[in-house]
């Protein structure tokens, strides 16, 4: 009695292998770029697709390496936060989140259940700035709060020298003012930085306003016929002054 053969059901591809064989836009239309080149061409076409895809594969490879990292310093957040900064800004910089299967950053944070991308900014931002041992046990936020006062200050204040020196802010030393401390005194800075410029901006205005006020007395005086005079702004009053000799009889 004969038996009929059946073909085992093919195991589905894993989500990975699926990924690594997955082609990007860009892959498709190198293929069909290098499909549609005369025979002469075809093969450098054929081998400028296979080598891009050798560096999309390098990519990806290189992503996968950077979310491994990336995981182990978020189970230490509070010591790694800087380590984590600087690998977004890696996947960002490089925009290794494309061959990850990706189409943006923040789809990325959002499908590996990275932090948020506001986080992920603040992290980024404090990397950019502070050394892990700068700021070991101080805390994103207060980190952030501190670059945030000096940006607001009128002086080129160091985020990293303050705290180095633990200045004082406000009246209060830097390791010892909580985010809340911070946040007054950049708003206080910006008060002041405000007021600075609007008393420089009247100043400008007075000047514009008395150079004008003289250009028409002088232009008038020109048109008369009274001699030179000296013409001066005192206060709110404008006046021209002669000699007794140059009002005199001609």
């Amino acid at each position: 009695m004969g038996r009929t053969a059946t073909n085992p059901a093919k195991p589905s591809r894993s989500p990975a292998k699926a990924q690594a064989q997955a082609q990007t836009p860009a892959r498709d239309a190198r293929a069909k770029k290098a499909a549609a080149a005369p025979p002469d061409r075809k093969a450098r076409a054929n081998a400028l697709v296979e080598a891009g895809r050798r560096a999309e594969d390098l990519r990806a490879a290189r992503g996968r390496r950077l979310l491994a990292t990336l995981r182990q310093h978020l189970a230490a957040l509070a010591e790694n936060f800087v380590e984590v900064g600087r690998v977004l800004t890696t996947l960002l910089d490089e925009r290794l989140y494309l061959p990850l299967g990706y189409e943006t950053f923040e789809a990325l944070l959002a499908g590996e259940r990275l932090p948020s991308r506001s986080q992920a900014f603040k992290m980024m931002g404090v990397a950019a700035v502070f050394e892990r041992a700068d700021i070991r046990d101080y805390g994103v936020e207060r980190a952030m709060a501190l670059i945030a006062y000096t940006r607001a200050t009128a002086e080129d204040d160091d985020p990293v020298r303050l705290l180095r020196d633990n200045a004082l802010i406000g009246g209060v030393a830097v390791r010892d003012a909580t985010a809340a401390d911070l946040e007054r005194a950049r708003r206080a800075a910006l008060a002041s930085q405000g007021a600075a410029n609007a008393k420089s901006a009247a100043a400008a205005a007075r000047a514009k306003a008395e150079k004008a006020a003289l250009k028409r007395v002088a232009a008038g005086l020109k048109a008369s016929d009274l001699p030179k005079a000296e013409v001066a702004v005192t206060g709110q009053r404008v006046t021209a002054t002669w000699t007794l000799a140059a009002l005199g009889p001609r």
